[in-house]
């Protein structure tokens, strides 16, 4: 029973975990996005 349980909490804590990465990430990926799409060709760095 107490297994069960633990591996139940793993379970939502690695969801809740992966949801807040997500949601962290989000408006950094949006602001990349429309900088990607606003910014003139001439700051092209390429490694």
């Amino acid at each position: 029973m107490l297994n069960t349980i633990l591996a139940l909490l793993t379970v939502l804590a690695v969801m809740a975990a992966h949801a807040v990465y997500r949601l962290l990430r989000l408006p950094f990926r949006l602001l990349r996005g429309l900088f990607r799409h606003n910014s003139k060709p001439a700051q092209v760095t390429t490694r």
